[in-house]
């Protein structure tokens, strides 16, 4: 094996570890999302995580010495308005219906990406990663398939996110020919600091230690999330990199049971199995090269 091909399996690895750990992030935001909202407001929920967001990602600026002004600030702002409002139906379809389904619905945002990324950037989807896809599409349903009842126009919100923030990983993808990932997460953090901002004069009490310790979760887990999840796009090709984002439902399921007390069924364990089973055989068997 030469040298380069040496290194090409090393950061396909790497950004495979790096979308697992943005998983694990975002299913413990969703708890913190779930337990912050029962009686916060949305608008709220959305300060408190931006709030988090931009005082981590600007420390992080200054460590990686990542400039604050982006090098493509239209796309920038795309990006930041689109997944701004992307966060804001998500986080309302988790205080609306159970966390596995939002959490569901709005991981389908990987089917958007595959095609947004062909579509828009010209990227390879070979057969084996869009069956793997679909499979992992459908081991999602598995793991939710005793509250599909529940579907209704509140989860419409989770599907509307789903679409929104397959366009803004693309985005993302595009974006790291002009920007570093901490300028991409800081200036999205600003963005919706200030479009979250009104929700100061919504207040009508100090939250409660445990609210207040789930709004600082809900930042802390974005923030770890948004930046594993954007290195990760920066080795992997979208669409390979979106197989491995569907764990965050398997991760979801894990933390709901044992943080909000919801039971697993073997639909859910056959359809967790079904999304590792994808993950292993795109890893194995997908020979799809690393982002430059």
């Amino acid at each position: 094996m030469s040298a380069s091909e040496t290194t090409s399996r090393r950061q396909v690895g790497w950004g495979i570890v790096l979308m697992l750990g943005a998983s694990v992030c975002y299913a413990l935001m969703g708890v913190s999302v779930k337990i912050a909202g029962r009686d916060l407001p949305l608008l709220t929920l959305l300060l408190g995580r931006s709030a988090m967001l931009v005082v981590a990602s600007f420390l992080l600026l200054k460590f990686r010495g990542s400039p604050a002004r982006p090098g493509n600030p239209r796309l920038i702002l795309g990006r930041s308005a689109t997944g701004f409002v992307a966060m804001g139906f998500y986080y309302y379809a988790i205080t609306q219906i159970p966390l596995a389904n939002a959490v569901t619905l709005q991981f389908m945002s990987p089917l958007f990406v595959a095609f947004f990324s062909a579509k828009l950037l010209g990227e390879r989807v070979g057969t084996t990663l869009l069956l793997c896809i679909v499979l992992a599409g459908i081991g999602a349903t598995l793991v939710v398939a005793p509250d599909l009842s529940t579907f209704g126009g509140d989860s419409l919100f989770a599907l509307a996110a789903a679409v929104l923030a397959g366009v803004a990983y693309v985005m993302v993808r595009e974006l790291r020919k002009t920007d570093t990932p901490e300028t991409i997460v800081f200036n999205f953090a600003v963005f919706s600091l200030v479009f979250s901002s009104p929700a100061v004069f919504l207040l009508d009490r100090v939250p409660t230690p445990v609210e207040f310790a789930a709004l600082v979760g809900t930042g802390l887990f974005a923030f770890g999330g948004q930046i594993l999840m954007t290195y990760s796009y920066r080795l992997l090709e979208v669409a390979f990199a979106s197989v491995f984002s569907y764990s965050t439902v398997l991760f979801s399921a894990l933390f709901g049971f044992v943080a909000l007390g919801e039971q697993p069924t073997l639909l859910a364990a056959l359809g967790a199995a079904l999304i590792v089973g994808t993950g292993v055989i795109v890893s194995v068997a997908e020979r799809v090269p690393p982002a430059p």
